[in-house]
């Protein structure tokens, strides 16, 4: 269940981050 939930939260830093990266370059 712990694993599961790094899991997730890690992956929507990612997200969150390329998101980021995008809006950054334009």
């Amino acid at each position: 269940m712990y694993f599961l939930f790094a899991f997730f939260d890690h992956s929507q830093k990612n997200y969150s981050n390329l998101l980021f990266d995008r809006r950054s370059l334009g």
